[in-house]
């Protein structure tokens, strides 16, 4: 059996209840809120408590700190720590020291740490936040792996792009970036805007 926590929207819970996924919804603010984040970590500690799974699995910066804490809290073992990346990679000196320390006690209270790449693992063990021990990479690395087939240049895909491109007035000869993301600094859109315009 698969459960899932997440403050996520209802319609995000109901799609994962129509694939056989029990959810509980805990409210999560995403920046730092004393009160919110005492109530989380409650809440979290209340679920692991009653549910005693057997494996959890958690991911994202604020998720993963709260869920190892309530976990390690609740008395659970085989905690998972997913690292998809590092978000304070670009904030001031003070604040990333401070999200590494708080990405290293993630790392030493789980019992494995997933990094979704090899340069990725290599990182945490050369700047200390993750011990090599704990560190296990899947294939190659990657969360979800990439379906190429979803991107292969078929002829209705082709005809579809240059049917959009003409609706936006553009010529089948320009280049278009897209960016999928959250549009924030630490995701490198000033770097992106920076490199396309020396394209």
């Amino acid at each position: 059996e698969i459960t899932a926590l997440a403050g996520a929207s209802e319609e995000e819970h109901n799609s994962a209840r129509a694939l056989g996924v029990k959810t509980h919804v805990v409210p999560m603010a995403r920046y730092p809120h004393l009160l919110r984040d005492i109530s989380c970590l409650f809440k979290l500690w209340m679920v692991f408590r009653r549910e005693r799974f057997d494996v959890i699995q958690v991911s994202t910066p604020k998720a993963s700190l709260l869920g190892i804490i309530a976990a390690r809290l609740a008395g659970s073992r085989g905690i998972m720590y997913l690292v998809r990346g590092r978000a304070y990679e670009c904030k001031p000196s003070m604040l990333r020291w401070i999200y590494s320390r708080l990405d290293s006690l993630c790392c030493t209270l789980a019992d494995m740490v997933v990094p979704v790449s090899a340069s990725l693992r290599d990182q945490l063990v050369r700047e200390g936040i993750c011990h090599p021990g704990k560190l296990r990479l899947v294939a190659a690395g990657s969360s979800q792996g990439v379906d190429a087939t979803a991107y292969s240049p078929s002829l209705a895909r082709l005809k579809a792009a240059d049917e959009i491109r003409t609706s936006l007035q553009l010529s089948v000869h320009s280049q278009l970036v897209l960016f999928v993301g959250w549009v924030r600094r630490e995701k490198g859109v000033i770097e992106l805007v920076e490199a396309i315009r020396t394209l």
